[in-house]
Formats: C-alpha cells, sequence, structure tokens
C-alpha cells in the first residue's frame, strides 16, 4: 500500500510538472480540461498495474523481522494462493492461550464500515441530487 501511494503521488507530480510546462499558458481550453480530467485517473490507475509496480517491490530488507515473523516467509505467505495460506500462522506450534481470547458483543453497534458506507452514499445522495438541481435550473432558465 506504501508503495502503491508514493507511486501515485510521483505519477500526480510528473503529470501536474507536464501540465504547468507545456499546457497552463495554452489557450487550448477544451484540451486543457480533457487532460486536467484525465490526468488524475491516469495517475492512480497506472500505478495499481503490475507492470508499473513491479512484483517485487518491499519495503523491508529480506532477513528483516516483521513483529517476530521474518520477512521472507511473509513475503511467501504473500505469494502463495490463498489455499495454502489457511494453515497455522504460528511458528514452531506455539499456540496462543484460550484464556487470551477475548469475545467482544457487537451485537448492538454497527461495523464502523457499515457506517461510512452509509455516511459517503447519503453525502454522495446529496451531492448529485444539488448537481442535478443546478442542471435543471441552468436547463430552465435557457428555456424560458
Amino acid at each position: 500500500m506504501i508503495a502503491y501511494i508514493l507511486n501515485s503521488t510521483l505519477c500526480l507530480l510528473a503529470l501536474f510538472l507536464i501540465y504547468r510546462v507545456l499546457l497552463a499558458n495554452e489557450k487550448c481550453y477544451r484540451f486543457n480540461r480533457f487532460y486536467l480530467l484525465g490526468a488524475p485517473v491516469l495517475g492512480l490507475t497506472l500505478p495499481s498495474l503490475d507492470f508499473f509496480m513491479g512484483t517485487n517491490q518491499f519495503i523491508v530488507a529480506p532477513n528483516d523481522d516483521i513483529a517476530g515473523i521474518d520477512a521472507q516467509q511473509i513475503t511467501a505467505i504473500k505469494k502463495a494462493p490463498t489455499i495454502f495460506v489457511t494453515g497455522n500462522i504460528f511458528p514452531d506450534g506455539a499456540e496462543p492461550e484460550a484464556s487470551a481470547v477475548v469475545e467482544t458483543n457487537t451485537s448492538r453497534f454497527f461495523p464502523l464500515a457499515t457506517v461510512l458506507f452509509f455516511g459517503y452514499a447519503l453525502i454522495t445522495l446529496i451531492l448529485f441530487s444539488r448537481y442535478v438541481y443546478g442542471i435543471y435550473s441552468i436547463y430552465s432558465l435557457r428555456k424560458a
């Protein structure tokens, strides 16, 4: 995820510099408009493709430990199909004790992801309705 954020930031910066150097003073406003609408889409989707990101981008060195697990084991789990990663994640068969498992009662509350989704959907609906109302008012003024 960090590699994607860094790559997308660099890609967006490059696209912005191209705009400032080549297109900012041009009088072809239609092309500038399409470039400014397409550049963020391109800058955010291009880093997610495999040929741009690469397959072996790691923030840690191969011999480092992450939370007590060797980094090579984590990358092996990352590259393995999900059908093979369903086994024991604790090394040397060290299972956590049953007393360490804490059960929480979440039946009364909505999950945070659901609340965020419905909040986002509500804000999107409000903004979309304002947009449609604005288009309708412009159309009605033009018609009158």
